[in-house]
């Protein structure tokens, strides 16, 4: 995998060589609990599904930014759960949920080239087996979450996947904000003052599974303070996706989340899934003032491989 950018007028030249080993400096380490590069170290929990426990970028802080907030974090009897991110969560007609939360069946991994490693598991679930990748960067603060669905035939009320929670001991709770683009030419950024409550999520009537939703056009969305922040990036062209946000304060602190949803249903729609379903997400860690590239980043995976526009020719590093 390789995403290199062209001046106009220039040419890419690609020379095929025998492939080494990483080196010292690319080195990787891939286990059943890990997958950590010089970019990105993601803790996992395979009684879990190998959900993301933690997930730090050495390049931005020392701290995990986002994970699993444990059960007992929060006081207040609502928010007790485990709040787990990289997971996927269906819920079928007859208002089962069913989730890859299980213990992982078998795992496969790669320590690839210079560019990323990666981690594949499989979990048995009611509905089928569901299959995540994940696939950490040497080179830049990114982890993809590829997560591949085996569905029988079954009506389903909701589908909601990549999920990410973050963790609020990492953030200034003053600073707080997201942003995105909901179909504007300029990106949307809106403060998550204390006070502020937010639930897409949360059922609007018995027979209508969700409030609302972010536009995120674009296909991207990010959260964070004013120093650093962790944005979602979806493929719009693989999955027709849209993030829904969830937001309180609790306790000392807060619950921040995003669940994308492939499926919702009301009085006059019911979706139906049969066969493999894959959605694909990239988790990039940025700086506060790097939120244009981020933008650009979410533009290019929208692309072919290879790429033309008005001004350049290159290859989309896509999901």
């Amino acid at each position: 995998v390789v995403a290199p950018r062209l001046a106009p007028g220039a040419r890419l030249a690609l020379r095929v060589v025998p492939r080494r080993a990483p080196g010292a400096g690319d080195c990787a380490v891939i286990a059943t609990e890990r997958i950590a590069t010089p970019m990105v170290d993601a803790r996992l929990l395979p009684l879990r599904g190998s959900a993301l426990a933690a997930l730090r970028f050495p390049s931005l802080t020392g701290a995990p930014l986002a994970g699993t907030i444990a059960h007992g974090r929060f006081d207040h009897v609502a928010y007790t759960p485990d709040w787990y991110s990289a997971h996927a969560l269906a819920v079928t007609e007859q208002g089962e949920k069913v989730a890859d939360l299980s213990p992982v069946l078998r795992t496969s991994a790669d320590v690839g080239d210079g560019v990323r490693a990666s981690l594949t598991v499989a979990v048995r679930t009611a509905l089928g087996e569901w299959r995540k990748t994940y696939r950490a960067y040497r080179d830049r603060p990114r982890l993809d979450v590829i997560q591949e669905l085996h569905l029988r035939e079954v009506r389903l009320q909701s589908l909601r996947f990549a999920a990410l929670t973050w963790l609020p001991e990492a953030f200034e709770r003053a600073t707080l904000r997201y942003a995105t683009v909901n179909g504007g030419a300029e990106v949307e950024s809106f403060a998550l003052a204390p006070g502020t409550a937010i639930d897409h999520g949360r059922p609007a009537a018995p027979s209508v599974s969700a409030t609302s939703c972010l536009g995120a056009t674009e296909g991207w969305l990010s959260a964070g303070d004013a120093r650093f922040g962790v944005a979602l990036l979806t493929d719009a062209a693989q999955a027709a996706v849209v993030p829904l946000l969830e937001m309180h304060d609790v306790d000392d602190a807060f619950l921040l989340r995003v669940h994308h949803t492939a499926a919702e249903t009301d009085e006059t729609r019911a979706t139906f899934f049969r066969g493999v379903v894959r959605f694909a997400t990239a988790i990039v860690g940025h700086r506060a003032e790097d939120l244009d590239a981020v933008r650009a980043s979410a533009g290019a995976l929208a692309r072919g491989l290879v790429f033309r526009t008005e001004h350049e020719v290159g290859i989309a590093g896509g999901l």
